[in-house]
């Protein structure tokens, strides 16, 4: 054996540059330890790690308190074989470790002595005695590092191979040096004649002085102690002399010991993963690319409770056609590491004549895992067991292992091979027959089914109903009443294969003596439901063994008139097809026992009685029971909803919506129009001109034709705004014109804030009754509009029509005039007459406005206008007995009398009257200074009389 980094050296003949050349800088992994990793990275040479027959183990060598690590490398330089001992650092491990060089930690390295020796096989550490002492009672604590060199050579000549070398250490880490396996001045233990391989396998019991060094083939176990080995043993001395000491070391029998938890191996994602000890362990990773290598030694220990597949559930045993490919897929997952980062094995036994061993193929990167196989043909039946394998990143495993049955023929069975049972049945009655189907090879529903009947005219394999799906399935065999006699039904199954397999059972059909009518031939009726008011038609067969159907009689009662009365239950057919039907009643529900009797004319009668449940009629919905959104709008606005009313039984034209307001002061329910007859409705609310901004809130009642109603509540929410001015503020003048005529009159709008645009102008009728929208015509004559009515489509009534006006920053102001639509119009005439009395410059003109239509005028407006420089002056509304300011009388004609109202200043005066019958005149006095250029505008209107007027220009003096 070789000691390099100082050590003694057994072999002069081993050159001292071995490991420089073994551990080369060209053939380390150029990698660095990975971010964010705990790992320590030992780099290494593939080739040091063989066939991963390396091994390494941890123990506190220099009892320093810090775990050492010791690895075995037994396929270094030329299987010579090398042993490296890594001290634990007092801190930390460095990241990265080269094993060429070690550099950046205290470390020794031990070389084999000869090529095959492959030394640092196997590995252990024993506590020695010192001079009769247990080395806890010695100054010199330490533990001594055994190596196993299973193809050491012992001497030339000697039919024996392999060794077992103890090393010693020491406190200050000195290079461990060579010591006597229990035997002062001995280094190593040697087999005895005909032995080999010694020091494959050596296991060290923990915390002891005992080690066990086991034969290949495990036929014979070592015992080894401290301070001696006890007798028959041989060794070779390190001077290479050999002493007999009373022969070969012979094994007392077969020893077994339980392998520590430090010596598990696994097969890890990239080559061989070494379990150290509870809390670490070494794990080998191969670049197949570069074929170098790295050991990562981990010391944050190991996680989770391993993988599963199929979350342990396994792998059921397969069953596939010989010749056939086999392809399966399982889960695989682990509670700690992600899916893609478990790897899977597989074995099967290679000399498998069932299957080929190489074709085994796993796929999938994630959870969802495959394996395909390839099955043989030319062989006899049978099964080969297959094991796939997961392993995680921490060397935990699990296993599942299954069958794969390779058939070359496959046969359906039904019921398991225990054929059909035989069957006995009353004329017109029915036999339903449950069995089960299966094949080793396809799946039921694969499978082809054909019944057959040795009697078609007793029964017939058309009316024959097969149910079922899967494995389980049904068969049902309808009879004709008063029919009787023996068939034969003969089930077959086929398979994809054309294999087929039947099953024969004996149906007997009987008909009883003094057997009597059938309702559905015995079958029953079902339980019936349906909402109050619903018709129910039930349809229902009746027979006789003897006699036609035509020649039964049939009723039908009632369990509960009050819920459902008897005249409600209507039975119509005259042969063997009936019809029962069920009129409910509208607010009547409940359960409800109906009985129906079939007799024949012998008093013989069967009867069927079924529960009928009438549940209660639903109401009407609006919106689906939805509730309605909010809206908003501004005095004047109509604001609209569009609403959807529905029933279940009633058409949407039959069904009522009613709306009205919450608060009829504020927002009056004439405001309030629903309109349509169809599903969709449309609630559409006129915002009054004056309603306050706040919330108000609209009833909405759905009734149906049953009487039954749902509420409903919209949401209006008024909110104050400006807009344009409407004709400068001034209401629009009220009208009245009769069907088929058309009016106009021009409006203006103009904005409060000059830097708003007039965007729109809209004209509506509140009453689309009386005056629909599509009456009003509007007309942009650019600073202004044209508003034309044509009453031609419109009915007689009063009607509110509003002008909206829409400004550029979203404000909207609204003007509207009444507009009354009537056949009884009338019409107005005005006179004028310039009395001769003057009061300085003060003149008098009488105003007579006349009726001269057929019908009378109501609430007269008559409005008084100055021109040029003229000024109004005082007004006489009395027709007889006329005075004036000043005191002088005026001259009155006996006109009859009626007050006028007048209000106005001196340049516009405005009088209101009543009415005025036909043939009638009512007439005022005015007093006005003329001015230099004197004039007077004379107009007078009525609710139902177009407007008249006349410009009087006084006398000159």
């Amino acid at each position: 054996m070789n000691s390099s980094a100082g050590f003694p050296t057994l072999n002069p003949n081993l050159p001292s540059k071995v490991a420089a050349a073994l551990f080369g800088l060209g053939f380390l992994l150029a990698a660095a330890a990975e971010p964010n990793s705990p790992d320590i990275e030992l780099l290494v040479d593939a080739t040091e790690l063989g066939d991963s027959s390396w091994t390494a183990l941890e123990a506190d060598l220099d009892q320093d308190g810090h775990a050492d690590l010791i690895i075995g490398l037994p396929d270094a330089g030329q299987q010579r074989g090398r042993v490296l001992v890594l001290y634990g650092p007092t801190e930390q491990w460095p990241r990265v470790i080269s094993l060429a060089t070690r550099s950046g930690i205290e470390s020794h390295a031990l070389d084999g002595e000869w090529p095959g020796d492959r030394f640092g096989t196997s590995l252990g550490v024993i506590k020695p005695h010192v001079h009769g002492q247990h080395e806890a009672d010695s100054e010199d604590h330490r533990l001594d590092l055994l190596v196993g060199a299973p193809g050491a050579e012992v001497f030339s000549g000697f039919d024996a191979r392999g060794s077992i070398y103890r090393l010693s250490g020491s406190r200050d880490r000195t290079a461990p040096h060579l010591d006597a396996l229990g035997l002062e001045g001995n280094h190593r233990l040697m087999p005895a004649e005909g032995q080999h391989e010694m020091g494959q396998q050596l296991i060290t019991i923990e915390g002891s002085t005992l080690a066990l060094a086991t034969l290949p083939g495990g036929k014979e176990t070592l015992m080894i102690r401290s301070p001696s080995v006890g007798p028959q043993a041989s060794y070779r001395s390190s001077q290479d002399t050999r002493e007999a000491r009373n022969g070969p070391l012979q094994a007392s029998g077969r020893m077994s010991a339980p392998v520590p938890a430090s010596h598990r191996q696994y097969d890890a994602r990239g080559g061989r993963m070494l379990r150290l000890s509870e809390s670490s362990q070494l794990i080998e990773q191969r670049d197949p690319a570069t074929g170098l290598a790295r050991l990562r030694y981990r010391l944050d220990g190991l996680t989770g409770t391993g993988p599963l597949i199929n979350l342990g559930a396994g792998i059921a045993d397969q069953f596939v056609l010989a010749g056939a490919p086999l392809q399966l897929e399982f889960e695989v997952s682990d509670p700690v590491d992600p899916p893609a980062d478990l790897t899977l094995e597989v074995d099967v036994d290679t000399g498998s004549t069932l299957i080929n061993p190489n074709s085994l193929t796993l796929g999938g990167t994630d959870a969802l895992r495959t394996l395909s196989i390839e099955t043989l043909t030319g062989n006899p039946d049978g099964s080969t067991p297959i094991t796939v394998r997961v392993f995680n990143l921490q060397g935990l495993f699990s296993e599942a292992t299954f069958q794969v049955n390779v058939l070359n023929n496959s046969i359906p069975e039904i019921n398991g091979g225990l054929g059909l049972p035989d069957q006995q049945v009353s004329a017109g009655g029915t036999v339903t027959l449950p069995f089960t189907l299966d094949d080793l090879l396809f799946d039921p529903d694969l499978l082809s089914i054909n019944v057959s009947s040795s009697d078609p005219t007793l029964v017939s394999p058309t009316s024959i109903v097969l149910t079922g799906t899967g494995p389980n399935r049904s068969m049902s065999i309808p009879t004709l009443p008063g029919s009787s006699g023996q068939a034969t039904i003969t089930l077959e199954v086929t398979n994809p294969l054309n294999q087929t397999t039947s099953a024969s059972f004996l149906l007997d059909v009987q008909v009883p003596a003094g057997a009597g009518p059938l309702i559905n031939n015995g079958a029953g009726i079902a339980p019936q439901s349906a909402v109050a008011g619903q018709r129910i038609d039930l349809p229902f067969t009746i027979s006789d063994p003897f006699e036609p159907a035509a020649a039964l009689t049939v009723n039908v009662q009632s369990g509960n008139p009050a819920i459902l009365p008897n005249d409600a239950l209507l039975l119509s057919g005259l042969d063997e097809q009936r019809l029962l039907q069920i009129l409910t009643v509208n607010g009547q529900s409940g359960d409800v026992a109906v009985t129906l009797q079939v007799s024949n004319s012998q008093g013989l009668s069967s009867t069927e009685t079924f529960p009928v449940r009438i549940q209660p009629r639903p109401a009407p919905q609006i919106n689906f029971g939805q509730a309605i959104p909010a809206r908003s709008g501004r005095p004047g606005d109509v604001v609209e909803w569009s609403l959807t009313v529905t029933d279940p039984f009633d058409p949407p034209a039959s069904l009522q919506l009613e709306a009205r307001s919450a608060d009829p002061q504020s927002l009056p329910d004439t405001a309030i129009q629903v309109l349509g007859t169809t599903t969709s409705r449309v609630l559409r609310v006129a915002v009054p001109d004056d309603a306050a901004a706040g919330e108000f809130r609209l009833g909405l009642r759905l009734s149906n034709s049953a009487g039954l109603s749902s509420t409903a509540t919209a949401v209006l929410n008024v909110e104050a705004g400006e807009g344009p001015l409407i004709n400068g503020g001034e209401p629009l003048p009220d009208q009245a014109v009769p069907p088929g005529r058309r009016i106009q009159f021009e409006v203006q709008a103009e904005p409060i804030d000059p830097g708003v645009d007039i965007t729109d102008l809209r004209v509506y009728s509140l009453d689309q009754d009386i005056l629909p929208d599509e009456a009003i015509n509007l007309v942009d004559l650019g600073d202004r509009w044209l508003i034309e009515i044509d009453t031609a489509l419109s009915q007689p009534g009063t009607t509110r029509v509003v002008v909206e006006a829409r400004g550029s920053d979203g404000g909207i102001s609204r003007s509207s005039f009444e507009l009354i639509i009537t056949a009884d119009l009338t019409e107005l005439e005005i006179a004028t007459e310039e009395l001769e009395l003057r009061v300085g410059p003060q003149r008098f003109l009488r105003i007579d406005v006349r009726n001269i239509g057929e019908h009378p005028a109501a609430e007269i407006d008559l409005r008084l206008s100055s021109t040029g420089d003229s000024e109004l002056l005082s007004v006489v509304t009395l027709a007889q007995d006329c005075r004036i300011s000043d005191g002088n009388a005026v001259r009155c004609d006996e006109r009859p009398a009626l007050g006028w109202e007048c209000v106005g200043g001196s340049e516009n005066r405005r009088c209101r009257l009543d009415g005025i019958d036909p043939d009638e005149l009512r007439g005022l006095i005015l007093g006005l200074d003329p001015g230099s250029e004197a004039g007077l505008m004379i107009e007078a209107s009525a609710s139902n009389a177009p407007s008249v007027s006349t410009l009087h220009e006084p006398e000159s003096d």
